[in-house]
């Protein structure tokens, strides 16, 4: 199984109609198509946008029994409602709770507290652990032995968070490393670029 922890944003297309966008999204849908079980843990406003962003995730087989809504009390913006993404004490709840699982995928931005506990418990599953940083970001030293990418500044088609779920299910299907990630780049046109260590980075 995979979890990617992030945040689904509330998109709507030209007629009103709500769906899931952003990275976490992307990765968690791309991943489901390509086979993985897939848990997306993450924070999102209750109410009628919420309940349709984990419909449209549902229907394409991503689950979300770590989902922590909330009350929307403000109104919804483009990251779904108010809260942002989960701190360190949800997270440790979620992963608790997601106690099987071969790839954790954090697909947004954490606070020190928050990776501390997301590396100690990809470590204690025996998981591999996949990054996904802002664009211009370094690697936090708490993610030390994770595959990293680097996501571009923007991506609304989804192009980069359907990479890296490829790549993340690959992963859970057996393959290693280097071999995962030469597989999702053959599905895309993104291009590798020479990482530093024995596991690739993505730009």
């Amino acid at each position: 199984m995979i979890v990617v922890v992030g945040r689904p944003l509330v998109v709507r297309d030209d007629d009103g109609m709500v769906a899931a966008g952003g990275t976490a999204a992307a990765i968690a849908r791309a991943a489901a198509v390509a086979g993985a079980s897939v848990q997306l843990a993450g924070r999102l406003t209750d109410g009628p946008d919420g309940d349709a962003v984990l419909f449209d995730l549902a229907r394409s087989g991503v689950g979300h029994a770590a989902m922590l809504r909330e009350a929307a009390t403000a109104p919804a913006g483009a990251d779904g409602g108010p809260g942002g993404g989960l701190d360190a004490g949800d997270l440790d709840l979620a992963l608790r709770y997601l106690t099987s699982y071969g790839v954790l995928v954090v697909a947004d931005p954490l606070g020190p507290d928050a990776w501390s506990v997301v590396a100690d418990a990809a470590a204690y599953a025996g998981s591999y652990l996949v990054a996904v940083l802002p664009a211009g970001s370094s690697s936090d030293p708490a993610i030390d032995g994770a595959t990293v990418f680097e996501g571009p500044p923007d991506d609304p088609d989804g192009e980069f968070g359907a990479l890296v779920g490829r790549y993340a299910a690959a992963l859970d299907d057996g393959s290693d490393a280097g071999a995962a990630f030469r597989g999702a780049l053959g599905k895309s046109g993104w291009e590798e670029v020479p990482a530093d260590d024995d596991g690739p980075t993505g730009r």
